[in-house]
């Protein structure tokens, strides 16, 4: 004997409550509705029914990444004026948001003056790398770098830290050269060059290198440069950031992301 109409959609309810899908549970008895009168068919029902819950999950799992990355600011690239910077060639940063730039591993450094967009760009890098799921990201400025392998080295964790560094899917670096660096301060960069040179050349990363400021020759005591694979100069800049992004401004924008059409 079946069980009534009603009994089996309370039953799916309960099964879509306790599979923690709220868009689903919220448009179910609309999916059921249109099936039982023929307006679609089972197939039609289920597939309204995922569609209804993945855009949802997508959404909450970009909004956890850009969360954990504490970004300055949620900026993507459609965002960005290019007319402000004529002198940027749109396509080529376009070309760095896509999937290949980061499955290739690549490397990119922005240089510029601050206030020109390269931190923008930065950001919108890490975001687009963000949104189809990836989860092996690191933001963050020298300043701040440095400042958490200082702890790691002062707790005798140097080199777990280190080499969680070397197998992110993308490593972005900002401000680089923007303020001084003493010499006990970027040590910790130094300590292990495998594990640098490792990062590199697993991973695709991003430098913003900040032109008329601090020496960026001397970011390093031996003076020599980042190591690395290949390196893509894209002249540009960045505004005045300060402080993660609120997690209403991240929520906001990561629903804006996924509601926008491909």
């Amino acid at each position: 004997m079946k069980a009534p109409a009603g009994d089996r959609r309370a039953r799916l309810r309960a099964m879509l409550a306790d599979l923690k899908t709220p868009g689903a549970l919220e448009s179910v008895d609309g999916s059921l509705h249109q099936a039982d009168s023929g307006a679609v068919t089972a197939t039609e029902a289920i597939d309204e029914l995922l569609s209804a819950q993945i855009p949802l999950r997508n959404n909450r799992r970009l909004e956890a990444a850009l969360l954990s990355l504490r970004l300055p600011a949620v900026e993507t690239l459609d965002q960005f004026d290019f007319s402000f910077q004529p002198s940027i060639k749109r396509e080529q940063i376009k070309s760095l948001h896509e999937p290949g730039f980061l499955e290739r591993a690549e490397n990119v450094i922005l240089l510029g003056p601050p206030g020109v967009g390269k931190t923008h760009f930065a950001i919108s890098l890490t975001i687009a790398a963000a949104e189809p799921g990836r989860k092996r990201l690191y933001y963050g400025t020298l300043a701040a770098l440095i400042e958490s392998l200082t702890k790691a080295k002062a707790a005798g964790n140097l080199p777990r830290r280190l080499r969680a560094l070397t197998h992110p899917d993308l490593l972005v670096v900002d401000e680089i050269g923007y303020l001084p660096i003493s010499q006990d301060g970027s040590s910790p960069i130094t300590v292990s060059p495998a594990c640098s040179s490792q990062a590199w050349a697993r991973s695709t990363t991003a430098t913003c290198l900040e032109s008329g400021g601090t020496d960026a020759g001397n970011v390093l005591p031996s003076g020599r440069p980042l190591p690395g694979r290949r390196h893509d100069r894209r002249d540009s800049g960045d505004g005045d950031h300060h402080g993660p992004a609120s997690r209403e401004a991240v929520g906001k924008r990561a629903e804006a992301l996924q509601s926008t059409p491909a």
